[in-house]
């Protein structure tokens, strides 16, 4: 039964080894293929800083159940960054 145990063992240590180095291997595919896009053009570069936190919204609150859709927090988030923009202008 012990032999058993320690074949299972190392079994499962050897498939999660293979998983593992997969993901390596996955990660740096990724790196290089973003490497070879740098640089970015400005206007690529702002395309992306703006959509990142809409999208970090979104999945962030659909995985505390929220209902809203993407569009919906779009439409949220636009009124909110309007309404920042309006409070700065006063101030100015």
């Amino acid at each position: 039964m012990y032999i058993c145990a320690d074949l299972w063992q190392i079994h499962n240590c050897h498939y999660l080894w293979q998983i593992y180095m997969e993901v390596l291997n996955k990660i740096a595919q990724l790196k290089a293929e973003l490497d070879s896009l740098r640089p970015l053009d400005k206007d690529r570069e702002a395309a992306i800083i703006q959509k990142l936190p809409l999208d970090w919204n979104y999945h962030s609150n659909h995985l505390e159940g929220n209902s809203l859709t993407f569009g919906e927090t779009k439409a949220h988030t636009d009124f909110i960054n309007q309404q920042i923009e309006k409070a700065q202008q006063k101030t100015e």
